[in-house]
């Protein structure tokens, strides 16, 4: 029997309502040991794997080192270039607000420009 969790729409099996990823989210995960097994009623169950939320290991649940290097470089190099996106278009916009106080008007409408290098939308 298929089910969808309650609070991400992910399928669920056995009729629950709750997903795998969600349940140590909200806490309902009993007590983990160092090795990664979390306790039951005094037995050991092996834990669910989080690959979902931990970009440290690959799809079968060991570390990948390499592969989360790779991505936080890409990811860092990308908030990078966004922020001197951001940066220049706030001083433009910061400027237009200026000339127009210091010609004494003010702005009235919503103002749309596009990057002519990246091609981004400011809106």
């Amino acid at each position: 029997m298929i089910g969808v969790c309650k609070y991400c729409n992910r399928r669920t099996y056995r009729g629950r309502d709750i997903c795998y990823v969600c349940k140590p989210k909200l806490g309902l995960v009993k007590k983990v040991t160092a090795a990664g097994e979390r306790i039951k009623k005094g037995k050991k169950v092996q834990q669910f794997i989080m690959t979902d939320t931990d970009e440290r290991k690959n799809a079968s649940g060991y570390p990948d080192p390499t592969a989360f290097a790779a991505i936080t470089n890409a990811d860092a190099d990308e908030r990078k270039s966004t922020d001197v996106e951001a940066e220049r278009f706030y001083k433009l916009l910061h400027t237009i607000f200026n000339l127009c106080d210091l010609a004494g008007f003010r702005l009235e409408g919503r103002i749309v420009l596009v990057d002519k290098a990246s091609g981004r939308v400011w809106r």
